[in-house]
């Protein structure tokens, strides 16, 4: 009943299924790869560890790659010893099957991998399928069977049994060459990435002293369980935060207030103003990418249509920062390609004398010593939040070191653009491979918005 299985480009993917029924074999995707998937939900992790097995969540597979800049690691006797938790060695192809339905990535090194319960793994039976199965499920065909395989009851899922039929092509040893090509491109890209990300962030906490007076690790669940042990934790009260706050002080650090606006109510979207039918782009929690510092999937929607949480007229340069703990990694700097968009009331908004110092901020929004700073003001019992004052009084690195955390950050978008670039490349090539339509694949489902 869902309009979306009937959509134009839904329907040319039918076609083209059709059309190349005859030129291209095909076979079931389970003759291609075993499928692995596990029952175990990501809010019954009880703590997690700095070593150890990784575990995939839905927010690490991005861009054809296993984003591990914010993975989370279990002891390698829970990983294994828990049931209902599958863990697996690669090389890999990983498929989100809840939250986000229909994004992909791979990982091609043998490592151990334990898999939240929205995530299956896909173990090609051939190696060169790796590549295959990565770009194809990521085409307009590939992501439009994913979707229209995905079960719509209460919140989108896509079951085994559903994937183990998607149909899949075999390729030339030459077409499955330039598909190698364009995935070592990626891999490349990646850690280009990666590396820009760790650098930005050593160079923010070597000096940061919430970072270095903390004696617990900074690893945040979000879950029930987490936050009752943080609480119950003696580090959570000790007198390490009020030394931080004065070692900071004494080395020039400066409340955030007191070099942006925060939250203007000139800034306050009036929908009643606006013309009903007019197209906008709204940002919703989901929207920002975790970690990355950018928005990636901005809706455009009618005015009427959008949620009754649609609240902050955005202009290029501002700053994005959540207002849930649950959701701190979510920081975005607006850029000109999101100017006029309406973000929604999770978000406060600043507004910095500079671009520069909106790059230094945004970079030090997502550093682990806001982090620390942020979770001890958070309050509410089922969604945590922080207010503007609270966001006010963080403290942030002195004014000396704005151009070299700037910089540091204007290379990670740079690096972040290229990894698109090469992602789009790659997708776009096995499209024009196999002649698939080229129009835009049905939407998937957003990611929940935890302010619903």
């Amino acid at each position: 009943m869902d309009p979306a299985y009937y959509s134009p480009s839904a329907l040319s993917s039918d076609q083209w299924l059709a059309d190349n029924a005859q030129r291209l074999e095909f076979s079931h995707l389970s003759s291609r790869a075993t499928i692995h998937a596990s029952a175990f939900y990501e809010g019954l992790v009880e703590r997690y560890t700095d070593s150890g097995v990784s575990f995939v969540r839905v927010g690490d597979v991005r861009d054809g790659s296993l984003d591990d800049s914010d993975l989370v690691y279990l002891p390698y006797d829970v990983a294994v010893g828990t049931d209902g938790l599958t863990a697996i060695n690669g090389p890999l192809a990983l498929v989100t099957k809840g939250g986000s339905v229909g994004n992909v990535g791979a990982v091609d090194s043998t490592d151990l991998l334990a898999l939240s319960r929205d995530v299956m793994a896909l173990k090609p039976r051939a190696h060169e399928d790796l590549s295959l199965l990565l770009f194809y499920l990521a085409s307009s065909v590939g992501r439009s069977l994913l979707l229209r395989g995905a079960s719509r009851q209460v919140q989108a899922h896509l079951t085994v049994e559903r994937l183990k039929t998607l149909p899949v092509p075999y390729l030339s040893s030459s077409q499955l060459a330039t598909l190698q090509n364009n995935y070592d491109s990626l891999v490349k890209a990646r850690k280009e990435y990666d590396r820009a990300k760790g650098e930005l962030a050593e160079l923010i906490e070597t000096s940061d002293p919430f970072v270095r007076n903390s004696q617990r690790h900074l690893f945040y669940t979000f879950n029930a369980m987490e936050d009752l042990r943080r609480r119950m934790d003696p580090e959570h009260h000790r007198p390490s935060q009020a030394k931080a706050r004065e070692e900071a002080i004494r080395q020039g650090w400066r409340n955030l207030g007191d070099i942006s606006y925060i939250n203007e109510k000139s800034w306050v979207w009036d929908r009643e103003k606006d013309t009903d039918s007019r197209l906008v782009e709204y940002v919703a929690l989901s929207s920002v990418q975790e970690g990355s510092g950018r928005i990636n999937k901005a809706t455009t929607q009618r005015v009427w249509q959008t949620p009754s949480r649609a609240k902050w007229r955005c202009h290029p340069g501002h700053v994005l920062a959540p207002s849930l703990v649950e959701s701190l990694k979510r920081v975005a700097l607006v850029s000109d390609a999101e100017s006029e968009s309406i973000a929604s009331s999770g978000f406060h908004v600043l507004s910095l004398p500079s671009i520069d110092e909106a790059r230094f901020v945004a970079a030090y929004l997502l550093s682990k010593g806001a982090h620390e700073q942020i979770l001890r003001s958070g309050t509410g019992v089922r969604f945590r939040s922080y207010n503007t004052l609270e966001l006010a009084r963080l403290l942030i690195p002195p004014k000396e070191s704005v151009a070299e955390i700037a910089e540091a950050f204007r290379s990670v978008e740079a690096h972040a653009r290229d990894l698109d670039a090469v992602w789009a490349s790659g997708v776009t090539s096995l499209e024009n491979m196999l002649g698939m339509p080229s129009a835009t694949p049905i939407s998937g489902p957003e990611e929940p918005d935890p302010t619903e």
